[in-house]
């Protein structure tokens, strides 16, 4: 059975069993027993093919090409038919993506329940599709259900690896809305018993590995299949050329991420108010003060908008202006942030453990 190996640029090599996997100067190489020469395949169970959400999405299409590249066979689950970008860049890299059998005149709503509750239902070729699956990769709290259960019913000798990506008693509390505390009691139980269940389990950076780590102690998860893993941004984005401005250049700051649902979590606010007292100001640096905020879909932008405008309230006329964006691709996500002089990330709580 193959196994995965991280393999520095160095010659010396590094297993899988180190604390930390990432794609940073790194490849994955699949090695096989010398009696085994058939290709393996890889199934990653997700809602969508991605060039342009961030998060999970962007982690999954990582580790689908980390796989690629290192010759496994690479199927993608897909809820709803991709764009023709989307569709275009899963082509050009050799990943066959398997979209849900639907009926349009039945299936209304694209949801999760599709793949956790009802895979047999909207992938019912899963076993003809793909004839020599050794691992199925689910994301938690995404698909980790629908993986266990394909698993469990479908393909019970394959491999399962698990990715955790976020913290309840962080997220949940930052969202701003009512919760239960014994509902996010709930929810980590809930990755506790997934994470059994796994042959890896991955924690996608330092504070969540660090969080699980600790919520593992006196769980049934052997301390040496709970592994860190730690994804990079694109080549593309090292090698920015990035042009100084002029000391009267337009001002244009940058956020990436969705408001709508998230604001508080997002900390949207905090940015609002900070560039509100910014404004009142603009004219004692003489430049023209803008902000694009990527990441806006059509059916949130009025809502959202709505939010930004509110938190705005104390700025009078034009003095701020808001470029509301759609999700963007890498190539434009760089765009933005060449034309933009300052980034921010706001956010209350995120994987990484780090805030810019």
């Amino acid at each position: 059975m193959p196994s995965l190996k991280v393999i520095p640029d160095e010659p010396r090599l590094q297993p899988l069993g180190d604390h930390k996997l990432t794609s940073g100067n790194h490849k994955l190489q699949t090695v096989q027993d010398d009696h085994e020469g058939n290709k393996k395949d890889v199934l990653f169970l997700s809602d969508e093919w991605g060039t342009s959400k961030g998060g999970i999405s962007s982690v999954n299409r990582q580790l689908a090409l980390q796989a690629k590249n290192a010759g496994y066979a690479v199927y993608v689950t897909v809820l709803d038919r991709p764009s023709e970008e989307d569709q275009e860049d899963a082509e050009e890299n050799g990943i066959k993506l398997i979209i849900a059998d639907t009926i349009p005149s039945l299936d209304l709503k694209v949801n999760l329940k599709m793949l956790n509750e009802a895979h047999q239902r909207y992938f019912p070729s899963l076993e003809k599709d793909i004839t020599n699956l050794n691992v199925i990769v689910g994301h938690v709290p995404i698909t980790s259900k629908g993986a266990l259960e394909i698993k469990q019913k479908r393909f019970p000798k394959v491999k399962l690896y698990l990715f955790t990506h976020v913290i309840p008693q962080d997220t949940d509390f930052h969202r701003g809305r009512s919760y239960k505390l014994g509902d996010i009691e709930t929810k980590v139980d809930t990755i506790i018993q997934q994470a059994e269940q796994a042959d890896l389990i991955f924690s996608v950076g330092p504070k969540v590995y660090k969080k699980f780590k600790n919520e593992f102690r006196g769980s049934k998860v052997n301390e040496n299949k709970h592994k860190e893993f730690i994804p990079i941004p694109d080549r593309s984005f090292f090698d920015l050329n990035l042009k100084p401005f002029a000391k009267h250049d337009a001002y244009e700051i940058l956020t990436v991420g969705r408001v709508s649902n998230v604001e508080n979590l997002k900390g949207y606010d905090i940015v609002a108010a900070a560039l509100g007292k910014v404004a009142t100001r603009s004219s004692d640096f003489k430049a023209e003060l803008s902000w694009r905020i990527r990441g806006i879909s059509d059916e949130d932008k009025d809502k959202s908008l709505e939010y930004i405008e509110k938190k705005l309230k104390s700025v009078k006329g034009n003095l701020l202006e808001i470029y509301p964006l759609q999700y963007g691709n890498q190539t434009q996500v760089t765009d933005d942030i060449q034309k933009s002089r300052l980034f921010l990330m706001p956010s209350r709580t995120e994987p990484f453990g780090w805030l810019v």
